[in-house]
């Protein structure tokens, strides 16, 4: 029993790097789309004086991670990981020079199972940026290793309430659920996943493959009492 939960810990505190994309910052640009001509071609003709320049404004960081969450859900399999890098990126870009620091040195401190520290340094990120979700996510996955399932839960659920399309997030908090009992809930969360990315591939080690965990959702159903 031990060994089962030191090799979860150690596996959910090694993902904490995967899930907060460390190198993320550095990904190419994303996508800004395209804005409707249609609706400069109408300000243009109300007013021919009129200034068109805010038509052409530049979608906010937040703006252009909605569309790509949007091309994810309809990706394919090969269309879709490096959307998700893209994702990741513009994540972590809204993220300032102190913050993402103290979500580095709160992944190095849980790759040495000093969750504790670890735990100190995730919250300190959230003082500093609070609004930004992966700074959420980040410190779940610190507290999923620790064992602190609900702590993570807590969490997680705050980090999806502002980001919905964080498929990551989704991820962890499936399993989270399955660890806390609770498979309905795993369940529900499995579906809402596949809804928002259908190819996810279960990238993290330290967790299992998709086909894997939907089984063992359906196991513990299986278990329930009608």
């Amino acid at each position: 029993m031990m060994n089962r939960l030191m090799t979860k810990r150690r596996g959910l505190s090694a993902c904490a790097v995967l899930l907060c994309g460390v190198g993320a910052s550095i990904a190419a640009p994303a996508h800004q789309g395209t804005p409707s001509l249609g609706h400069t071609d109408a300000v243009a003709a109300v007013s021919p004086h009129a200034d068109v320049k805010a038509a052409h404004k530049p979608l906010t960081r937040v703006e252009r991670l909605r569309l790509l969450e949007e091309r994810i859900a309809k990706a394919s399999v090969e269309e879709a990981p490096p959307l998700r890098e893209e994702a990741e990126a513009l994540r972590m870009r809204g993220l300032k020079g102190g913050t993402r620091l103290l979500v580095f040195e709160a992944q190095a401190a849980a790759d040495k199972h000093q969750f504790q520290a670890a735990e100190e340094s995730g919250t300190a990120a959230l003082a500093l940026q609070g609004d930004q979700p992966i700074v959420r996510r980040a410190r779940a996955v610190i507290r999923a290793g620790a064992g602190d399932f609900d702590g993570a839960v807590e969490d997680l659920s705050a980090c999806l309430a502002v980001d919905p399309g964080d498929t990551k997030a989704l991820y962890v908090l499936a399993n989270l659920e399955l660890e806390r009992h609770q498979p309905q809930i795993a369940s529900d969360v499995l579906k809402l996943l596949k809804q928002r990315d259908p190819s996810f591939p279960g990238v993290v080690s330290s967790l299992p493959t998709m086909e894997r965990f939907q089984k063992q959702v359906e196991l513990q159903l299986d278990g329930q009492p009608d």
